[in-house]
């Protein structure tokens, strides 16, 4: 698969965070390789409904906001990082990203 930069960038953010053994085993990694990109629904309410939720993952923005817990605890602070990483890996400027992330109420 092609990796964008800012695919790239999302990427190691994420394993930063996560570590690169949870990286290397995840679903959006097997995802990325397997070139099944779709966005879904990118909306943060949205997402951080799903998040909290643990429900299913059906798209690769859901695949990055899976990534929101702390000790089993759901928290809006990563989850905002992770919706940035995810809007970054679909060619957001991350900047934009983070103006919109902060817009984000529990």
């Amino acid at each position: 698969a092609v990796t964008t930069q800012l695919q790239f960038d999302a990427f190691v953010s994420l394993a930063f965070n996560v570590g690169i053994a949870n990286f290397a085993s995840s679903t959006l990694l097997r995802r990325h390789i397997a070139r099944q990109y779709d966005a879904g629904n990118r909306d943060l309410q949205y997402l951080a409904k799903r998040s909290r939720a643990q429900v299913g993952i059906t798209s690769t923005s859901e695949a990055f906001c899976a990534w929101s817990f702390s000790n089993g605890e759901w928290l809006a602070g990563l989850f905002k990082r992770r919706w940035v990483e995810s809007a970054a890996y679909f060619g957001m400027d991350p900047s934009k990203a983070i103006l919109i992330a902060d817009t984000f109420k529990r």
